[in-house]
């Protein structure tokens, strides 16, 4: 296979099965808020939580000026 209609089937390939976990995060009749919502919840439920009085650095910044 030529190498551009290899990177062109790639491609499409990637852009399908995006296309299908987009919509299978969204569930039935879902919005894309919803679906940028459960994203964000699995990606907090995922990350370690933050130490007690720690807000990042921003917020660690704010608090120290203030």
């Amino acid at each position: 296979m030529p190498p551009l209609l290899a990177t062109l089937a790639a491609a499409m390939l990637a852009g399908s099965l995006g296309t299908f976990a987009w919509l299978l995060l969204a569930g039935p009749g879902g919005s894309r808020r919803r679906t940028v919502t459960n994203l964000r919840r699995g990606l907090e439920a995922d990350a370690p939580a933050a130490p007690a009085g720690r807000r990042g650095r921003v917020g660690h910044a704010v608090r120290r000026l203030t």
